[in-house]
């Protein structure tokens, strides 16, 4: 049974012991599938390799992919494929629920109503410039220099943001997001020193990892046991060799090979961005106003 089935199975578990209501689980995790669906295709479209979808129990869920060389239109469309897509229906339900088009109940006498709302607002919070949120990330790929002083603030202030809301709604588990947002700027911290003495070797790190020359790879590995005692203890006493665990040091060194932001989006593209990303935060409010 693969991973994507198992974190559904234990997401599924988890949201029934929640909510003790099958119906608002399915809807949900209708409206969570259709959501993650959007930016599945995206990523596909654009040349994401290694797709997956994986559920956290009661979280939510998120796509994983690797592309190297990734263009600001390229993340701004992944990013906006998750939510517009629910805003979209949502609207379109409502539309439809306002005319008298469709009937009050839908499939498995589920409120087409709720179903709007939920829609419309799950996918609004979702676009909040708060990170990993995807308007936060938005933010942070479009309009800010992604691995800048700025972005990394942002992250900060996105972190207390998170922990602060989480305590206040005594919405625990939502502490992994801050713990896990002020985890990465550390490891941050750290692989950034990796980076300087890889640069030092003068080893090109912008190609794809089937080009990497063997002397090369044994370099990075070499830097990578000396400054993460993670790799340290998956080499083992194996430094100049292979070690029984050196497919996740592969993958480590791998990591190694930068992921490009190419910034290609003009003013004129940023603005639009930015009117489609205002129009959808808007559209729970127009929604709940009538």
């Amino acid at each position: 049974m693969g991973k994507t089935t198992i974190s559904l199975l234990i997401y599924l578990l988890a949201g029934y012991w929640l909510l003790g209501d099958w119906k608002s689980l399915l809807m949900i995790t209708f409206i969570l599938v259709f959501h993650e669906a959007g930016h599945f295709i995206a990523m596909r479209i654009v040349g994401y390799r290694d797709l997956g979808v994986f559920f956290l129990p009661l979280l939510g869920a998120y796509v994983s992919g690797s592309k190297r060389v990734v263009t600001q239109r390229e993340s701004a469309f992944v990013l906006l494929a998750g939510p517009l897509p629910g805003m979209i229906l949502g609207a379109l339900l409502y539309l439809l629920l306002k005319n008298d088009i469709i009937p009050s109940y839908g499939a498995f006498d589920i409120s087409h109503e709720r179903l709007m709302l939920f829609l419309v607002i799950l996918n609004g919070i979702n676009l909040l410039p708060v990170y990993p949120l995807d308007g936060g990330q938005l933010l942070n790929r479009v309009f800010l220099e992604e691995d800048g002083l700025v972005s990394k603030l942002f992250v900060v202030v996105s972190a207390i943001l998170l922990g602060y809301l989480a305590v206040h709604y005594g919405i625990y588990p939502l502490l992994i997001f801050p713990a896990g947002l002020l985890f990465r700027l550390w490891r941050d911290a750290g692989a950034a020193r990796i980076e300087k003495r890889i640069a030092a070797t003068n080893i090109d790190t912008e190609i794809d990892y089937e080009d990497l020359s063997d002397q090369h790879y044994w370099q990075i590995r070499q830097i990578l046991i000396e400054e993460d005692p993670s790799i340290r203890r998956l080499a083992g006493d194996h430094f100049n060799d292979y070690a029984p665990a050196e497919l996740q040091i592969q993958q480590a060194v791998e990591g190694q090979l930068h992921r490009t932001l190419i910034q290609d989006l003009s003013i004129a593209a940023k603005v639009l961005i930015l009117l489609i990303w205002i129009g959808s935060l808007a559209t729970p409010l127009w929604v709940w106003q009538r």
